[in-house]
This record gives C-alpha cells, structure tokens and sequence, in this order.
C-alpha cells in the first residue's frame, strides 16, 4: 500500500491511538509491508516490532 496507505493511517493513529499510550510504547506492527509506518513510528519515539 505504501506512501497512500501511510496517508490515511497516520492521522488515524494520531487522533485515535497515540494519545493513550505512554512515551515510547512498544508497538507490534502487523503485516508491516515496506516498514514506512513503522519508522514513522521510531522517528517519533516508539519501539516499534515489525
């Protein structure tokens, strides 16, 4: 899906997961493709399993 997908995801977890979880929360990132949201994540601080 790559950088379309990454358009709809990240406002998404932005508004609707990030805020509950604390400061670099370990996240699972299921069926991570090419890793695009997962680094989106490890830029912002998460611990991110891909």
């Amino acid at each position: 899906m790559g950088p379309s997908y990454n358009k709809i995801a990240l406002p998404t977890l932005e508004k609707l997961l990030l805020p509950y979880l604390p400061e670099r929360a370990n996240i699972l990132d299921l069926c991570c493709g090419t890793g695009q949201l997962s680094q989106w994540l490890l830029n912002k601080g998460y611990q991110v399993t891909g």
